[in-house]
């Protein structure tokens, strides 16, 4: 592991998906240019690693079998024991008990690391190898040492959940058409939920990872679809970028007050598809909300691209806080205008256009 490349998922990985198979679609809103960013033997490594971590958001195995990903942690194990049992208020529990409490730690760890997106990838270009670096965050007893997962096992532990599905699904073929039909009509939001579009994300998966690719036509989704595949891929990329949006724009913001709507529906099971897949619910403790699909896909599209700018304005160095600042408020108005009506188009575009100008100065003026 030591020779390969350790890092994050790229922030293009899903404009690499995109444009691979919906170039005509997408290609006005540059997702072409995007995808050149992540380019030669990272690229599909990268885009099939964010398909994998959507696929395993919508089987929700890290959550419920996280021993099924097979997961490497001896060191990790190691660090917390000697945590617990330098506790005082563990003196009294056996070695037995100890290993019980730093089991469930783990599992623990395994769930949270990927409903936050603590993780990197690491990987051989060469061979395609990779591995999914944990890095759990814990208040009580903080290690330093991660957790390692191998792609395949991800991959072989959907594969075995879908194909599970699949079986369900096969049996239920006995019937007639018409008792098929009302089943996947009345239960739709779950079918969609657990089998088709993670079936779909596989596909992709192993279009990108497998030894053995099938060919992109056996890949392809029709059309009709497009936001169903973009959503998936956006709110796999803002589940995994998620403290990006809390950094930036705060919790209170109503950017950051969507992302975490959404994302915590997606994390625990919350989310239903409704009006026949044309509507999304979402609900946690705070909020909830429907909306359509296109309108949540276009949301998220939006906060992602506002996200960019500034991380792209901080990463240039050319622009002052005050300045990056002032372009915050202003991007979080269009977000709002946008998704809430709070301001009027009149005041969004002119304040627009304002710090649009504001940017063309030289880096001194904007001093």
């Amino acid at each position: 592991m030591s020779n390969r490349k350790q890092e994050r998922i790229s922030t293009y990985a899903k404009d690499k998906v995109i444009f691979d198979f919906f170039p005509e679609v997408d290609i006005a809103d540059g997702a072409d240019e995007n995808a050149q960013e992540l380019s030669g033997r990272e690229a599909p490594l990268h885009a099939g690693a964010l398909c994998s971590y959507a696929t395993l958001l919508m089987t929700k195995l890290h959550e419920t079998d996280p021993e099924c990903l097979q997961p490497d942690a001896k060191s990790r194990k190691a660090s917390l024991k000697d945590l617990v049992k330098a506790d005082a208020k563990n003196a009294g529990k056996s070695d037995a008990e100890i290993d019980n409490i730093v089991e469930d730690m783990i599992k623990v760890d395994i769930r949270n690391s990927f409903a936050h997106g603590d993780f990197e990838i690491n990987y051989d270009v060469y061979t395609g190898k990779m591995d999914f670096v944990l890095q759990p965050l814990r208040r009580d007893y903080a290690s330093i040492e991660s957790i390692v997962i191998d792609k395949n096992a991800i991959i072989k532990a959907n594969r075995k959940f879908l194909a599970d599905k699949g079986k369900e699904f096969k049996q239920c073929m006995s019937f007639s058409e018409h008792i098929i039909n009302e089943a996947v009509t009345t239960n739709l939001s779950k079918t969609l939920k657990g089998f088709i579009l993670p079936l779909q994300m596989q596909k992709m998966v192993d279009y990108y990872l497998d030894k053995n690719p099938p060919l992109k036509s056996q890949v392809l989704v029709d059309d009709k679809i497009y936001y169903m595949v973009q959503y998936v891929l956006s709110s796999a990329k803002i589940t995994y970028e998620q403290q990006d949006y809390y950094d930036i724009f705060s919790k209170d913001s109503n950017v950051f007050g969507a992302i975490s709507l959404i994302r915590n529906s997606l994390a625990h099971d919350n989310l239903e598809f409704v009006d026949n897949a044309l509507g999304v619910s979402y609900a946690d403790k705070r909020a909830s909300k429907t909306e359509s699909i296109a309108e949540s896909a276009s949301k998220l599209l939006i906060a992602d691209h506002i996200k960019e700018i500034i991380i792209q304005q901080k990463q240039e160095g050319k622009h002052s806080e005050a300045s990056i600042e002032s372009l915050k408020e202003e991007l979080k108005k269009m977000f709002d205008f946008f998704f809430d009506g709070t301001y009027k188009f009149e005041d969004i575009a002119s304040a627009w256009i304002d710090e649009s100008e504001k940017h063309k100065t030289e880096p001194n003026e904007r001093e």
